[in-house]
């Protein structure tokens, strides 16, 4: 038996994730300085990607002169305030000689005439005098920004809690984080330029020079205007002022602006929201109002660190991902229903009257319903929209609206439920019995398949394939059904995948795209090529990278045209993506996969740049020096690694098959045990282990090792294959025809067992 090389053969599959707020938009005049730089970098150009002059955005005091009530529900809103000039107008933490003690780091807040200042820990870790520049955010919380070297703008964690009147820190909850770090508020984690300012002003253009690491960004309005959604209005304007308004006003009104319609699709109005409301990675240098949101953004699926295992929000996600779940949106609700668009808060401060407005408060706010008195005044988001506090003390709701579960909270430790969000001083089995108690068993439905997925078990893959192909589940979660069976040992992700491709949601078409990077060359270009003409960017993307080691000599005719073009695409997504690690990550990928070794180390070596902690970027350096047979270099990077993060099973996993490599199988052996401690669902270190304690002679603990993972993972056919095989050897034939019995009725059609 071969052992299974993962850190040799493994090519990590690029997800467009990562990014919270990514965007590049450029002016012409960018467009023309950027044109040299990048066609001699990346072999491609992007005329097609100009940005909105500013000239064409009027501002809001021209939107007021008819559109008085529109104007007046947005003055004041968390729209109006989403970013502001450092005033006394708008500055409310305190700035009186005040200071703040946190993590090691003291933080002096005063003023200078009517200047506002910090004293606080530097990128140098010293402390140093900031000037405020601008303000960030109203409610509950207010963030403050500087001006720093190279046009970067940076968020100081240092935090005004505009309800409590304090300051606190909004990473109170990190251990301390170190000057040089990525989360160090002077670094990219604190960047306005990358993470925020898109979403914060208007007709933002990041204007990023990534040969110097430097910015230039510019925005026609400073906050979210009334044209950050409308989109520009000087066309709309110069028709409303002009002779011809008069005569077809009645009927063109809206003309030349983008107007939101009652009884218009109830997805596309969600869409309009998703840029700023999702997470999500940008596809494109410049946002265009008239483009599909999938055809600029590719959204994060519910997969680990980002959502439970049911799917509740764990990260910081914006919203769009969990309403995507809910019933409610697949029955054609809609943000504008709950919200107002220009107040931009709930439509009336009586939550449960919210809820009112389709449901009937004769059946829900009863107590055969709550199972609680009235005088508990427990609302509607009680038990159906807990939510996860953000930013250190701001408290936002699911929105994918779900019944409580307590019994998915006993099966997956720290999953939240509704009850015990209440109930903080009972446990979760009370909270499970009483429900029960009250509504009977549980009803089960896909999240419950979803949670078991990652779990990575063979035993768990019909039921996420059904997901997928029956599409009884949301798109999101079909799509993340997919990157499971992905990842989970045996057969029966292809044929899901195959499926996938067909789905009519460009969010699973693109997942299935990126996890059939494991099928050959000559496969993936039969597969592969008619979605390189699929009707959506992203895929295509994917699919370009999904053919990174295709020779453009494969392709003819038109579809020689459609590769080029998604190349142009893919380099364009890398480009806008170059001030943030996932730009130059992705990019590292494709020169991986084209055996361009140099240039990808150089691609994963500027991602550690921008943040020390990835070690995805390490893992493939490891990879990519093993490839090249520099052991030492691999074994630093895993090492590092490990410092990094002293629980990462994929470290020690590719340590130990690199100590297999150069046959040090104590070394690799110590690897591996650790790998199958921290994450025992991973039923290759164990198979892995299993087969270095053979080759040491220790063959009753390789037999042990091999039992102990299908405890684990009890349908993994290599677990089942190395036990067979073993047993085979050692001349005990009653056992190995066991599993070799198991093995032919599973997988009747493998040459391997017959």
């Amino acid at each position: 038996m071969k052992l299974q090389h993962k850190l040799l053969l493994f090519i990590s599959l690029l997800i467009f994730s990562g990014a919270i707020y990514q965007s590049c938009n450029k002016t012409a005049e960018d467009q023309k300085s950027d044109q040299t730089e990048t066609t001699a970098n990346l072999d491609y150009h992007h005329s097609f990607d100009l940005a909105y002059p500013d000239s064409i955005f009027v501002g809001t005091e021209t939107c007021r002169s008819c559109h008085e009530e529109e104007y007046h529900q947005w003055k004041g809103s968390d729209h109006d305030e989403s970013m502001k000039l450092a005033t006394k107008e708008f500055v409310l933490g305190d700035f009186n000689n005040v200071t703040f003690v946190n993590n090691n780091v003291t933080s002096r807040f005063f003023t200078k005439g009517d200047k506002y200042y910090v004293n606080t820990q530097g990128p140098d870790g010293k402390n140093h005098d900031y000037e405020i520049k601008y303000t960030f955010g109203l409610r509950p919380l207010q963030n403050y920004m500087v001006e720093m070297e190279k046009g970067k703008i940076q968020v100081i964690r240092e935090t005004w809690d505009t309800e409590k009147k304090k300051w606190f820190n909004q990473h109170d909850d990190l251990d301390d984080i170190q000057h040089y770090e990525w989360l160090h508020w002077a670094n990219g984690g604190g960047n306005w330029n990358t993470m925020c300012a898109d979403c914060h002003s208007t007709n933002v253009r990041k204007n990023y020079d990534y040969l110097k690491d430097s910015f230039d960004t510019k925005y026609a309005i400073i906050n979210v205007s009334c044209e950050a959604c409308h989109g520009p209005g000087k066309e709309h304007v110069d028709f409303a002022n002009s002779e011809e308004f008069e005569e077809k006003k009645d009927f063109v009104e809206g003309l030349f602006i983008k107007q939101f319609k009652k009884g218009e699709d109830a997805r596309t109005l969600v869409e309009n929201c998703a840029p700023c409301h999702s997470r999500r990675s940008q596809l494109v240098q410049n946002f265009k109002f008239e483009e599909s949101f999938y055809d600029q953004f590719a959204p994060e699926m519910l997969r680990e660190g980002m959502y439970y295992h049911d799917g509740q929000i764990l990260n910081e996600v914006y919203v769009y991902g969990s309403f995507i779940q809910s019933k409610m949106y697949h029955e054609g609700v809609k943000c504008t229903d709950c919200h107002d668009p220009h107040k931009a808060e709930l439509k009336f401060k009586d939550l449960n009257q919210v809820c009112a407005q389709c449901h009937e408060t004769s059946e829900y706010e009863v107590k055969s319903h709550t199972k609680h008195s009235l005088t508990d005044n427990v609302r509607c988001v009680d038990c159906h929209m807990v939510g996860e506090v953000y930013m250190g003390n701001d408290y936002r709701r699911d929105h994918s609206f779900r019944t409580p579960r307590p019994d998915l909270s006993l099966k997956y430790s720290g999953t939240p439920n509704a009850c015990n969000q209440c109930h903080t001083d009972k446990s979760v089995k009370w909270a499970d019995k009483e429900y029960k108690k009250m509504y009977g068993e549980y009803k089960h439905d896909w999240r419950d398949t979803l949670a078991l997925g990652r779990n990575y078990d063979p035993q768990y893959i019909e039921d996420l394939r059904a997901m997928v192909t029956e599409k009884k589940a949301p798109f999101i979660a079909r799509s993340t059904a997919l990157y499971y069976l992905a990842r989970t040992p045996g057969d029966g992700a292809i044929d899901a995948l195959m499926q996938g491709l067909k789905d009519p949601e460009p969010m699973v078409r693109t997942t299935a795209v990126q996890n059939l990077s494991q099928l050959s060359l000559d496969e993936r270009v039969t597969i592969l090529s008619p979605y390189l003409k699929d009707e959506v960017r992203g895929v295509r993307v994917a699919v370009a990278i999904a053919l990174g080691d295709a020779d453009e000599s494969r392709f003819k005719g038109k579809w020689k045209v459609a590769f080029e073009k998604a190349n142009e695409e893919m380099f364009h997504y890398f480009r806008q993506a170059k001030d943030f690690r996932e730009g130059p990550f992705g990019e590292g990928q494709y020169w991986e996969r084209r055996k361009d070794y140099d240039k990808a180390i150089d691609c994963y070596r500027t991602s550690l740049k921008f943040d020390t902690l990835m070690n995805e970027a390490r893992l493939s350096l490891a990879r990519i020096y093993s490839i090249k047979g520099e052991t030492k270099n691999a074994e630093k990077e895993l090492n590092n690694a490990i410092k990094v993060d002293p629980n990462s099973a994929d470290a020690y996993y590719s340590k130990g098959l690199l100590f297999a490599e150069t046959k040090e199988w104590e070394k690799s052996a110590i690897s591996l045990r650790k790998a199958s401690e921290i994450s025992p669902q991973n039923s290759r270190a164990f198979y892995n282990l299993g087969l270095v304690l053979q080759q040491q002679g220790k063959v009753q603990e390789a037999e042990k090792t091999y039992l102990t993972g299908l405890k684990y993972t009890k349908e993994d056919p290599s677990l089942r294959y190395a036990l067979a095989a073993l047993y085979e050897q050692t001349g005990q034939k009653q056992k190995a025809q066991l599993y070799w019995q198991w093995l032919r009725a599973r997988f009747p059609n493998d040459p391997r067992f017959q």
